[in-house]
């Protein structure tokens, strides 16, 4: 980010404004997961890779009671 100076407020006024638009978002995320009872974002990202893995898991095992299960051609 580049240093602003008082002799450009219009850029000043934008960088603040863009600035405070970040803020809002990273509040609305942290209300986010502290609704879910996560406070660490990290344990969030861990919690979504385990269903991830767990979905994996999941259809590997339907797909192979599907093949099982099916005759034969």
């Amino acid at each position: 980010m580049d240093t602003l100076s008082v002799s450009e407020p219009e850029a000043v006024v934008k960088e603040v404004q863009r600035l405070r638009a970040r803020v809002e978002r990273l509040q609305a995320q942290h209300e986010a997961l502290a609704e879910l009872d996560v406070s660490d974002p990290e344990r969030a990202l861990q919690m979504i890779e385990n269903m991830a893995d767990q979905l994996g898991e999941l259809y590997a095992e339907r797909e192979a009671q599907a093949r099982d299960s099916s005759p034969e051609s």
